[in-house]
């Protein structure tokens, strides 16, 4: 008999339901559902302003697309004017004209066709062009000599007061 009570005595330490939770686990779940919970809110917070991030972000790669595109229709515009004058073009308007369409900014920043769209052009509206090509823009106005037969140097800070006036009368005049 004496078998009997130490199996009862085992029988009061084990609690009356097994299964069931502690009070200490269910204040640990708690608090882990509520990280659980704040960790989604903040996912989703963070995946809202992802997708604002990456729509912004695209709208910017367009619009620059957008400005680069018009750059460089520019550049070959420009290109295409200064090598128009280069080959005698009679007036700048004319380079409206040209089909321009076909025009690319190669890898190393020339123009690729730009000689042929002149030359297809000149060849279709030859009376547009003048003969002699341009080489420059500026004017080819003559200089004044200067006089070379003299190569003494005039030092005014040793000179009279009359030579100083005499030598910056000649500078002025040209002599």
């Amino acid at each position: 008999m004496t078998e009997e009570v130490v199996v009862a005595t085992n029988v009061k330490e084990i609690p009356a339901n097994p299964i069931a939770p502690s009070p200490d686990f269910e204040a640990r779940e708690l608090k882990t559902r509520e990280k659980l919970r704040l960790v989604s809110e903040k996912l989703a917070t963070l995946e809202a302003q992802a997708e604002l991030d990456k729509k912004d972000l695209s709208d910017k790669i367009e619009s620059s697309e957008k400005v680069k595109k018009s750059l460089e229709r520019k550049v070959i515009e420009a290109e295409l004017k200064a090598y128009a004058i280069s080959e005698g073009i009679t007036d700048i308007d004319f380079v409206k004209l040209m089909d321009a369409s076909a025009l690319q900014i190669a890898e190393n920043g020339s123009i690729d066709g730009l000689s042929k769209v002149i030359s297809d052009f000149k060849t279709a509206k030859p009376n547009l062009f003048r003969t002699e090509k341009k080489t420059s823009s500026s004017s080819n106005i003559s200089l004044p000599a200067t006089d070379t037969s003299s190569n003494t140097t005039f030092n005014a800070l040793k000179a009279s007061e009359d030579d100083y006036e005499a030598q910056k009368i000649k500078l002025l005049s040209g002599r």
